[in-house]
């Protein structure tokens, strides 16, 4: 969780001004998942919780550092930039894998029309039916049929990723 700039704000920070709630802050949010030993790590949408304390130590190192302005704007655009390079790098991938059997699923509505029949998707139901309702503005419940039949539409093969790792 502290990765780079968790750590780099250990390293600015006084120890003195360390605040001690948000390592607590930390601690507690992160407790229950000690007890996971089938998982060698936190999933991230676990650590939302933690990232608050987190955010916290981040800002009391930023403002330790008002003294030195061209420091504090260097750091900031640092920050910025590689967190939005991050996202757009790494996790519009993992958007758009997951988002694939989705869109085929769409493509393929919009190319055959209703009524459809589907035989297996990736996810829930509801992702199959929200989709349709919204992008198409079709009514799911007249729209889209549900059955094992060999001759429903198939779309297990576009297995979702299996995990969205950092």
């Amino acid at each position: 969780m502290f990765w780079f700039w968790g750590f780099l704000s250990l390293a600015l920070i006084r120890w003195k001004t360390l605040p001690l709630p948000a390592v607590f802050w930390i601690a507690v949010s992160l407790l229950p998942y000690c007890f996971l030993t089938y998982m060698p790590h936190v999933p991230s949408r676990h650590i939302y919780l933690a990232s608050a304390g987190m955010a916290l130590i981040v800002g009391v190192a930023l403002a330790g550092m008002q003294e030195r302005r061209w420091i504090l704007t260097a750091l900031f655009t640092a920050m910025l930039v590689h967190n939005i390079g991050y996202v757009w790098i790494k996790k519009r991938q993992q958007f758009l894998d997951r988002a694939e059997p989705t869109e085929h699923l769409l493509r393929i509505a919009r190319e055959k029309g209703a009524p459809l029949t589907i035989g297996c998707f990736p996810y829930a139901r509801e992702v199959a039916e929200r989709a349709v309702e919204i992008m198409l503005r079709w009514d799911a419940q007249k729209s889209l049929h549900w059955s094992k039949e060999t001759g429903a539409l198939n779309l297990c093969e576009m297995r979702a990723p299996a995990s969205s790792k950092r």
